[in-house]
């Protein structure tokens, strides 16, 4: 008799603690489409194979020396510019503020300006 009540209780648990959440878990997905997923799981992939030229980019972009940031080229504050200089090649922050300014002035007339 006590081996049936412990046999019991054990029965109860687990129905409650395993089978009962499974159950529910499986009538909670025929709920929903699995269409989705499989384009997920196929723009995860993708990423996953785009991100090590994603990375090799953004660490060459922080870490060289030869990109400058944030160049202000204009009274505004969000007029700023990154550069990339070739090897070999000196920054002179006055020169290129010039030439940036000198290039940008004359840009009026490809947005259908007439000048």
């Amino acid at each position: 008799m006590k081996f049936s009540k412990r046999f019991s209780s054990v029965a109860k648990t687990i129905g409650r603690n395993v089978i009962l959440p499974v159950w529910l878990t499986l009538r909670l997905f025929s709920y929903f489409r699995f269409g989705w997923l499989s384009k997920f799981l196929g723009l995860v992939g993708f990423a996953t194979f785009l991100s090590p030229a994603f990375f090799r980019i953004a660490w060459f972009y922080y870490t060289d020396k030869r990109v400058k940031r944030d160049i202000l080229y204009g009274s505004c504050p969000r007029n700023r510019l990154d550069l990339y200089l070739p090897a070999g090649c000196e920054y002179d922050h006055d020169e290129v503020e010039q030439r940036v300014r000198a290039h940008s002035s004359g840009s009026g007339s490809s947005s259908g300006g007439g000048g």
